[in-house]
């Protein structure tokens, strides 16, 4: 096949050419050596016969010299080894011309070097080699046909006549260079073919090298397995992933890389696949299974293998990449895990603002009954049934408040005050707290470390948090334990804050730590937690909204709540709460509440007829006159045509139409002193507290009582100048 790519640089064809002759005269040394030792020996028996002539003397000349060159190959340059052998042999092939004529047989030795010198030195060298030999030969003819020479043989006059000459001449050369073209050409076409061959080797050899440079540097391990998934090959970068060498594998068991549980499974699917295979249905698919490590270590892989076919397009071996992918499995893990916070997430915000409108409306219901019961037990003395009745109907009323007020905490709005805090004085009143109400089995621990110690918010609401986590520690801890109340100061970035999809800002935060040593939590009580109702207490035992009160206060307070828990071990709750450096505002003692009488007319806007109707009559049991409004408009337009009868405006925020929020701006713009007490099923979360900016303005939470009606409404007129 003729090929006419030009050869690569790196190929020389003098190079490959020394090369073989150097293996040519080293495969020939032996017999060149031993045949003209004998063919030397063979000329001296002539001589001693015969006497000495210069035929024999050519002869043995000849002999002798190729011994020589053939002995001492190794010291000479291939080439000039070779020059040497073929200037011998053609030089005493031409000089036998001159002593036997046309008598010797040396133009087929004279051809064969001529031969020689072509395939070795190129078609021009064997040419000249003919030409010159060629040359020789007609001047020993003209010799001898002029007479001038005489062979030492007797030879035929045919022999020696010009015919005999041109013949046996032109014969000579035409079958020489007939000979050294045919050798020339196939010699072309050999080294044609051995370049391609050539040329293909390199590429081969460049690919493998490429390929295991690839295999034994490719962080996957490559794998061959029988189809009766034994190994028959491992790329070295299994040392690193396993710890075993290539060898200690071959010929194992591909399950011998895997996990016991995982070995079964494994081995029927990829079993499953050669049978489909068979059928032509494909490569298997990619599949995931544990692996163990020559030291015992686990770890996550994935298997992806294809089968190697026959030229029948069956399967007869498999070959895959097997790939560490634990990084992946952990993130994969991760994603579930962010996914499952940010479900719950949801899930407590839906169930947040399904608590607060139930808490706020629940209120508003609370606060009629309680309003009512307030009036009966007004007209009525206190040793009196009907006035227990009612006191019953307060009592069980102020429950239901509680719980509703959790509620609104849970549901983030029950920040009721905004105010500088030191938490180790709050730690301190919750621990005297508990100190005198559980079991003395029960230490408690104070670790107070934070410097500083101070955290804005609602001191009322902090301290229901403590303590409530505070009791169910108590409760975790029935034969006793330790209760720890420990705080530190924690610099939070993004990394610590992203996990807990909670939203807070990275920055400096207050750590609070209410650990016990109890019975802990498993983890599917974990999950419900803080939801509004779950209780793994008894019944009657629990609300179940303690914990959800406090998931409210923290988050309503810009912090963070994290538990970590083990079963029998203990449990600890971790508050993240901002720092603030101010210091802390004392703590102010509340009025007494009591019934003052006074006189005055108040405007009440509340959309709720019956609550309308109780605060009518609270009012005038308080002295005062009340003037009624079930929206916002009406109330606007009848301020507006008599805001001087009215001393003061009681607003409920949740009304039809015109919010609360805008009747209480639309008021301020009629009379900026307007006093107005605001009034609210919903605790004074941040939109109430955008309204408190001055004394004119007060708060009071639905349900109340008589006694803290006539406290707010006294108070807020005796701010008025």
């Amino acid at each position: 096949m003729e090929n006419n790519e030009p050869l690569p640089p790196s190929f020389h064809l003098h190079e490959e050419i020394k090369d073989l002759t150097r293996s040519l005269f080293d495969k020939l040394a032996l017999f060149a050596i031993s045949f003209g030792a004998l063919a030397a020996l063979g000329s001296l028996l002539r001589i001693s016969r015969y006497g000495l002539n210069m035929n024999i003397g050519v002869d043995l000349s000849v002999y002798l010299l190729v011994v020589a060159i053939f002995l001492l190959r190794r010291i000479f340059p291939t080439m000039v080894v070779a020059a040497l052998f073929l200037g011998v042999l053609s030089t005493g092939g031409c000089i036998t011309f001159f002593f036997s004529g046309l008598a010797t047989v040396n133009t087929a030795m004279l051809t064969s070097c001529c031969v020689v010198a072509g395939a070795i030195f190129g078609y021009r060298a064997g040419l000249f080699l003919l030409i010159g030999s060629l040359i020789v030969i007609i001047v020993a003819g003209v010799l001898f046909t002029n007479g001038k020479l005489s062979g030492l043989y007797d030879v035929g006059t045919y022999l020696v006549t010009p015919q005999a000459w041109i013949s046996q001449l032109s014969g000579f050369f035409v079958f020489a260079l007939g000979s050294l073209t045919v050798v020339h050409f196939v010699q072309q076409k050999l080294w044609n073919s051995f370049r391609v061959l050539k040329l293909r080797s390199d590429e081969l050899h460049a690919s493998e090298k490429k390929y295991r440079l690839l295999a034994e540097n490719m962080r996957e391990v490559l794998l061959l397995i029988d189809l009766d998934l034994v190994i028959t090959y491992v790329s070295p970068s299994i040392t690193s992933l396993f710890g075993y060498l290539p060898p200690e594998l071959i010929s194992s068991r591909i399950d011998r890389l895997l996990t016991p549980e995982h070995q079964a499974p494994f081995t029927l699917r990829l079993r499953y696949s050669i049978e489909r295979a068979q059928k032509n249905d494909g490569d298997p698919p990619s599949t995931e299974c544990e692996c163990q490590r020559k030291d015992g270590g686990r770890f996550h892989a994935e298997f992806s293998p294809s089968f190697i076919r026959n030229g029948d397009g069956k399967p007869s071996a498999i070959q895959g990449i097997l790939r560490d992918i634990s990084d992946r499995k952990k993130a994969e893990q991760e994603k579930m895990l962010l996914e499952r916070q940010l479900r719950q997430s949801e899930k407590m915000e839906v169930i947040g603002q399904l608590a607060g409108g139930v808490a706020h409306d629940f209120n508003n219901q609370l606060a009629g009954v309680m309003g009512f019961a307030e009036l009966i037990k007004s007209e009525h003395p206190k040793e009196s049934e009907t006035y227990k009745a009612a006191q019953s109907i307060t009592a069980i009323t102020s429950h239901a408040a509680d719980l509703t007020c959790k509620l609104l905490a849970f549901a983030r709005k029950g920040n009721y005050l905004s105010q500088v805090m030191d938490i180790h004085t709050i730690i301190g009143e919750v621990a005297g707290l508990l100190s005198r109400s559980i079991d003395r089995t029960i230490s408690i621990v104070q670790r107070l470390d934070a410097s500083p110690s101070c955290i804005k918010g609602d001191p009322g609401q902090i301290q229901n948090t403590l303590l409530n986590i505070a009791l169910n520690a108590r409760d975790a801890m029935q034969n006793g334990g330790t209760l720890l109340f420990a705080t530190s100061l924690s610099d939070i970035d993004e990394t610590f804050v992203t996990p807990y999809q909670h939203e807070i800002t990275p920055g400096r935060y207050l750590h609070i730590t209410v650990a016990d040593t109890g019975t802990g939590i498993d983890d599917e009580t974990k999950r419900h937690l803080f939801e509004p109702f779950f209780t793994t207490k008894k019944p009657g035992k629990g609300t179940g909204m303690g914990l959800a009160a406090v998931y409210g206060t923290i988050h309503a307070h810009r912090g963070m709540l994290d538990v970590v828990s083990v079963v029998s071990e203990g449990t600890s709750f971790h508050i993240y709460l901002p720092v603030n450096d101010e210091k802390a505002v004392p703590a102010e003692t509340a009025a007494p509440h009591g019934i003052t009488p006074r006189t005055g007319t108040i405007l009440l806007i509340d959309d709720e007829q019956n609550i309308g109707k109780m605060f009518s009559m609270v009012l005038k049991r308080l002295g005062y006159t009340a003037e009624i409004c079930s929206n916002g408009d009406e109330a606007l337009e009848l301020y507006q045509r008599q805001a001087h009868r009215f001393d003061a405006v009681i607003l409920d925020l949740i009304l039809p139409g015109m919010s609360g929020k805008e009747v209480f701006k639309r008021l301020r713009l009629i009379n900026g002193a307007v006093p107005v007490l605001i009034c609210s099923g919903f605790s004074a979360d941040s939109e109430v507290q955008e309204l408190l900016t001055d004394d004119r303005t007060l708060f009071i939470q639905k349900p109340f009582t008589m006694s803290e009606l006539s406290h707010q409404i006294h108070l807020l007129l005796s701010r008025q100048p």
